[in-house]
């Protein structure tokens, strides 16, 4: 498995598998915040 570096917002870990995006994916309305599914 292949690690990745990111930014830290909440503690804790996690893990599982990446969502790749060649768009980038507002989370100021470009995300259905009851679902998590991106709108566009």
């Amino acid at each position: 498995m292949e690690k990745i570096n990111c930014r830290r917002i909440s503690p804790g870990k996690a893990s599982g598998k990446a969502l790749v995006s060649g768009q980038p994916i507002s989370f100021f309305g470009g995300v259905n915040p009851d679902t998590g599914l991106i709108l566009y």
